[in-house]
């Protein structure tokens, strides 16, 4: 996986911890209803090309507390990008404030599939910008 987007208070050994072999992030898809105050992220692509089983991204975030959770739901990522792009400081690449977020899961109109999202997340179209910015 390539580290595209990051925070500056993510450490080295917090980078190192979530790789590690037998270790058990929180898995946002476990946790629907739950309220999370984030102070921190890593975004990773994932690419078959580099080993990886599909392309696209994974998202691990360090909430107040500490601990590390994970998705790799792209709907969850980009409403979370998104968000991050508003609530971090560019200049110190830190939030400014916890970013709260709330997980939830949503039904899909057309396919009637579940998915997971982020309750305060603005329900628009995604925007891609965050794509760009260099974290």
């Amino acid at each position: 996986m390539k580290q595209i987007g990051i925070t500056a208070n993510v450490t080295q050994e917090m980078k190192d911890v979530i790789f590690a072999e037998g270790h058990k992030g929180i898995a946002v898809s476990d946790n629907v209803g739950t309220k999370v105050q984030v102070d921190g992220f890593a975004l990773f692509e994932k690419r078959k090309d580099a080993g990886d089983q599909e392309d696209g991204f994974a998202l691990k975030f360090w909430d107040v507390e500490g601990n590390d959770w994970y998705t790799s739901s792209s709907v969850f990522i980009k409403s979370f990008m998104r968000m991050a792009q508003s609530a971090v400081d560019m200049e110190t690449n830190m939030f400014v404030e916890p970013m709260t977020i709330t997980i939830c899961s949503r039904k899909a109109q057309k396919s009637g599939r579940n998915y997971y999202d982020i309750e305060e997340a603005p329900q628009k179209e995604a925007d891609q910008s965050w794509k760009s910015i260099d974290w």
